[in-house]
């Protein structure tokens, strides 16, 4: 098997090239980015170049699979202008190009972030600081079911998961999610331009893992509860898991919309807990504040965008990827422990 990955450069992606190098039946793995694959991946063969130069086109003649995961890519600091949009035209070089080549399978990674935020959640926050439960403030029943364990603690139940079927939606969300959404808006027009292959678009939720430290890092670097927003849910996946499902998209024919995420996720409260980070809770106004204060002065990679989506977002459903043979070997609450120990052992 032959497999072209753009976008190689990123953790994700050197680590994806790492483990399909590792399978006896994979001939050649191709890497293609613009930024430099550091530390290289031994065995893969590189190419430097961005995706919408045309040059690079022919490493697709003999290619098995296409995968881009540009769309894993995380938010560009403040002074890069114009990075988000860019994105979209590389993204749509990439796919126009693996058409033209008539490639047999065609894989698009994306992030929970594609979705944005969801616009009914964003004024209707529980009413109680740590537990809301019922009705919010405004009358609106809670987005998912919180269940109490015996020791009284809240986790999530798979009631009124996002399923596969809607559109992205990202463009209400900011240019982190809009560019991601527009994307997806170009992967709807594929079928019409006379695309034969298979083409797959995974969209994962947050990865963790001991190579995927950004999200785990942003929780432990400062309050992590927001009034009223400590029963919503977020999605964690473990990288092997998020490996194993691309892995599994390369192996089989995997039309249609799948989202890689290996359970209804936990509470922050509960991650409050797992990172040390369960003091009083802040209003999220004041962490958006915070993190856009953080991305604009002090040049961290978490716009405040980013920050609202983490708590405004709602949960996916992944149960159509584990129909097609996806098995999760973690759980949320497991990928972020596994993230948390690497994380605290570097510091």
């Amino acid at each position: 098997m032959r497999v072209l990955i753009g976008g190689v450069s990123s953790s994700t992606g050197r680590l994806l090239a790492e483990r399909l190098l590792a399978q006896p039946d994979m001939d050649e793995v191709i890497g293609l980015d613009a930024a430099a694959c550091t530390p290289p991946v031994p065995g893969m063969r590189f190419v430097r170049a961005g995706l919408c130069q045309p040059e690079w086109s022919s490493l697709l003649a003999r290619a098995d699979a296409a995968l881009l995961l540009i769309g894993q890519r995380w938010p560009l600091r403040w002074g890069v202008r114009g990075g988000e949009m860019a994105l979209v035209e590389e993204s749509k070089c990439f796919i126009r190009a693996a058409v033209a080549a008539r490639v047999p399978r065609l894989i698009v990674v994306q992030s929970a972030a594609v979705y944005g935020i969801s616009p009914h959640l964003s004024l209707t926050p529980n009413p109680s600081p740590l537990h809301g439960e019922g009705l919010s403030s405004a009358g609106v029943p809670p987005l998912y079911a919180v269940e109490r364990g015996a020791g009284g603690e809240a986790g999530p139940t798979p009631n009124n998961l996002r399923p596969e079927s809607p559109p992205a939606g990202g463009y209400r969300a900011g240019a982190y999610a809009r560019a991601r959404a527009f994307v997806e808006d170009y992967l709807d027009t594929v079928p019409e331009n006379g695309y034969n292959g298979t083409l797959t678009r995974l969209r994962a939720a947050w990865v963790c893992g001991p190579h995927h430290l950004a999200l785990i890092r942003h929780l432990c670097g400062g309050p992590v509860l927001a009034c009223g927003y400590a029963d919503r849910v977020i999605q964690v996946v473990h990288e092997d898991d998020f490996i194993a499902a691309v892995t599994l998209a390369l192996r089989q024919d995997c039309p249609g919309v799948y989202h890689v995420c290996p359970d209804a996720g936990l509470t922050f409260q509960q991650a409050a807990s797992l990172t040390g980070e369960s003091r009083d809770c802040q209003p999220l106004s004041w962490l958006v504040l915070r993190a856009w204060w953080a991305w604009r002065f002090r040049r961290q990679p978490s716009p405040p965008a980013w920050v609202r989506s983490l708590y405004l977002s709602r949960p996916m459903d992944g149960a159509r990827l584990r129909a097609a043979g996806w098995t999760p070997r973690h759980t949320s609450r497991e990928a972020m422990i596994a993230a948390r120990e690497i994380f605290r052992a570097g510091k």
